[in-house]
């Protein structure tokens, strides 16, 4: 498993890209936030952040697993274990 400050930096880098995309404010996206309520991602803008994280880390995500998970805290849980188990 990868370091605690390795995590840290990789849920930064995942609020970066969401507070680009949808326009939030990044001190306010936190692990508990609802992406498609809270912060009004939708579909596209779904698209667009899932690319911007596979470009970013180089790592391919599955769309299946990504329409189950609604809060972003599930989101960091899902891309951590990816970058795992492709390193």
């Amino acid at each position: 498993m990868h370091k605690m400050s390795e995590k840290v930096q990789v849920e930064d880098s995942i609020k970066t890209i969401i507070s680009k995309v949808a326009g939030y404010p990044i001190g306010e996206i936190h692990e508990d936030i609802h992406l498609r309520d809270d912060l009004l991602v939708d579909s596209l803008k779904q698209m667009e952040i899932v690319a911007r994280i596979e470009h970013h880390f180089g790592i391919p995500l599955d769309e299946g697993e990504l329409v189950c998970l609604e809060t972003l805290g599930e989101f960091f849980d899902l891309i951590n274990n990816q970058i795992l188990t492709s390193t």
